[in-house]
């Protein structure tokens, strides 16, 4: 197997992570406090401590991506194409509503998320294999990712260039399935990947 050079992708990605987190941590302390600086605001979401929330469909969409496993906000932010701001409006609502939990309250698990168990229920019922994607924590772009990855490194300069992913979007994807153990980084200078035995077992779960 080879190797492939993420450097375009993963450089813009951590751009992408500095603004949208500066970006967040500013208007965290040139705002009010929030809900959850309130004295009675409990982190884990329980019966009676939570608001009734209608979801939008943009709110619908952030929430599917945090079922399928994307976690922190500079993820989220890359993968919709909205600005920090209006994703940390969409994140309090899914917060406020029980629909997903902040791992904590203060620092860098303050924008670091995970669905709760109301929160595939607050969707459309899943497929069987959209339930699967979810619990390994994959979507059906990532897994196209990871086998364009393990059939033809230089397959995703061409999904880049050919418009059908923007760079920031790759990126996420990329740090997700790494993070997940599907990828594997190497190198400092130069950084690379190339696909885990995990990454390859989970595709041939997906492949018929």
């Amino acid at each position: 197997t080879g190797l492939f050079s993420i450097d375009r992708y993963m450089h813009l990605g951590i751009a992408g992570f500095g603004i949208g987190l500066v970006t967040a941590v500013v208007l965290t302390f040139l705002t009010k406090p929030h809900y959850y600086g309130e004295e009675n605001w409990e982190r884990v979401p329980a019966p009676g401590n939570r608001e009734v929330i209608t979801l939008t469909e943009q709110d619908s969409a952030v929430l599917k991506l945090i079922i399928h496993g994307y976690s922190n906000m500079s993820e989220l932010t890359d993968l919709i194409g909205k600005d920090a701001a209006d994703l940390s409006r969409i994140i309090e609502k899914l917060d406020r509503g029980g629909f997903i939990e902040r791992q904590a309250l203060k620092g860098a698990g303050f924008y670091t998320f995970r669905a709760c168990k109301q929160g595939p229920a607050a969707l459309p019922e899943m497929s069987s294999r959209e339930k699967a994607l979810a619990a390994d924590r994959l979507t059906e772009e990532s897994l196209g990712i990871l086998s364009v990855i393990e059939n033809d490194f230089s397959g995703l300069n061409s999904v880049v260039e050919k418009g059908n992913m923007a760079s920031l979007q790759l990126s996420a994807i990329l740090a997700g399935l790494i993070r997940e153990g599907y990828l594997a980084e190497k190198g400092f200078w130069k950084r690379n990947i190339k696909i885990t035995s995990a990454g390859k077992m989970i595709l041939s779960k997906y492949t018929p």
